[in-house]
């Protein structure tokens, strides 16, 4: 862990969401839930910031067909 100064935060969510935060958890084998929240917000920074500068983002599946994904 790094030696920068922490800040706390409380956070309400509906239960919906707490699930998901939990499953995402399990599935990246996070050791706690605000490695997974820092994990989405690096991901969102990088997604926001290249869309905004005019990238796009796809998925492409096993099959080679190809999504486009709009977050903004």
């Amino acid at each position: 862990m790094d030696n920068q100064e922490k800040e706390r935060l409380h956070l309400s969510m509906p239960p919906k969401t707490k699930g998901l935060l939990d499953d995402l958890q399990a599935r990246m084998g996070a050791g706690t839930m605000s490695e997974v929240i820092r994990r989405a917000l690096a991901l969102l920074d990088i997604v926001s910031k290249e869309q905004e500068s005019g990238g796009q983002f796809f998925i492409q599946k096993k099959d080679g067909s190809q999504t486009r994904i709009e977050i903004f």
